[in-house]
């Protein structure tokens, strides 16, 4: 596996953090970060990351807006993401995760949960 880039887009930077220095163990990955749903929405065209981590909860733009966003970018489409949610309203998130390459994890999520759902997008 050469090297993956994996997008965390969350408003909480002390959770940013957890995730680059969480995932950045494994030398294959390398994590770039926004800070919300728009400047995500920039930084997956930009990047075209293998994974995107995003969280629901935003200012600004919020995590749906966001997924539906990139769904209907023909270019960034098809991009894995996961989204990373403490709302426990599911029911708004079935619609969203019947579409490939979408998952979810409730927060708060346990750091090893979380590397084992990534490895595995990635080596999808």
């Amino acid at each position: 596996m050469g090297l993956k880039t994996v997008l965390t887009i969350d408003d909480d930077p002390a959770i940013r953090k957890l995730i680059k220095s969480t995932l950045e163990r494994d030398a294959n990955i390398q994590v770039i970060e926004a800070s919300d749903g728009v400047a995500g929405f920039e930084a997956v065209k930009r990047h075209h990351p293998d994974l995107v981590l995003l969280d629901v909860m935003m200012p600004r733009q919020n995590g749906i807006d966001t997924l539906r966003d990139i769904r209907q970018d023909p270019e960034i489409a098809l991009v894995p993401v996961i989204l990373l949610t403490a709302f426990k309203e599911k029911d708004r998130l079935v619609p969203l995760l019947q579409q490939d390459n979408t998952d979810y994890m409730p927060k708060p999520f346990a750091l090893d949960n979380l590397v084992q759902k990534v490895r595995m997008f990635l080596a999808a």
